[in-house]
C-alpha cells in the first residue's frame, strides 16, 4: 500500500504541475489510513508535495497516529488475541506472552 501511496502522490504532483485532473485529497488520505502513510511520508518528502497545506497535514498525522494506535492494540492487547489468531500472526507464543494485569 505504500508504493501505491506513493505513487499517488507523484500523480497527483505531476498533474499539479500540468494543471490537470488532480487526485482527490480524501483518496491520498484514505490510502494512508490503509497502512500506506510510510510510502505517503516519503513521497511528500522526496516530491515536496503537501508538504505546506496544514489542514492536509493535521490529517495525515491523524492517519499515522490511528495506523499506530491500531498496530499497538492488534500486538499488545489481549482483546485482540482472537483477532491475531485469524489473521494467522500470533505475537508470541508461550511464556514469553506479554501478560496484563
Amino acid at each position: 500500500m505504500s508504493l501505491v501511496a506513493y505513487m499517488a502522490y507523484r500523480v497527483d504532483k505531476l498533474a499539479a504541475a500540468e494543471s490537470e485532473q488532480r487526485v482527490r485529497e480524501d483518496t491520498l488520505h484514505f490510502m494512508e489510513l490503509l497502512c500506506g502513510w510510510p510510502g505517503a511520508l516519503i513521497a511528500q518528502q522526496s516530491l515536496r508535495h503537501k508538504t505546506r497545506k496544514t489542514s492536509y497535514q493535521f490529517m495525515f498525522w491523524c492517519a499515522v497516529l490511528l495506523n499506530i494506535a491500531a498496530v499497538s492494540w492488534l500486538t499488545l492487547s489481549p482483546d485482540a488475541a482472537t483477532l491475531r489468531d485469524l489473521l494467522g500472526f500470533p505475537v508470541m507464543a508461550g511464556e514469553a506472552m506479554i501478560r496484563w494485569s
